[in-house]
C-alpha cells in the first residue's frame, strides 16, 4: 500500500497565508485599506503560486458567503492572530 504524500510545508505556508489575505481583502462589507491592497498585490505578484492558493481559498469560502458566517470567521481568526502574536 503507497501513501499518498501530503503537502510541503512550503504548499502548507503559502496556503496559511492565502488564508491570511483573504481574511484581510475578501470581504466587501469590511474594505482593506489602499496600503493593504498595495501589500495584496505585491504578494501575488511574488509568485503564480500565490495567486492559485488565494483563488483556492476563494472558491472553498463561496458557500460560506454570508455576512454572519464572514463576521466569525474574522473574529477566530483575529483571535488566533493575537495568540501566535502572543507567543512571539
Amino acid at each position: 500500500m503507497t501513501r499518498k504524500p501530503g503537502p510541503t510545508w512550503e504548499q502548507r505556508a503559502r496556503l496559511e497565508a492565502a488564508a491570511a489575505w483573504f481574511n484581510r481583502v475578501g470581504f466587501p462589507d469590511d474594505p482593506p485599506s489602499p496600503e493593504d491592497l498595495e501589500a495584496f498585490e505585491l504578494w501575488k505578484a511574488d509568485s503564480p503560486e500565490n495567486v492559485r492558493m488565494f483563488n483556492i481559498v476563494k472558491d472553498e469560502m463561496r458557500p460560506y458567503d454570508n455576512p454572519l458566517f464572514r463576521f466569525l470567521l474574522k473574529e477566530r481568526v483575529a483571535a488566533h492572530e493575537a495568540e501566535s502574536d502572543a507567543k512571539d
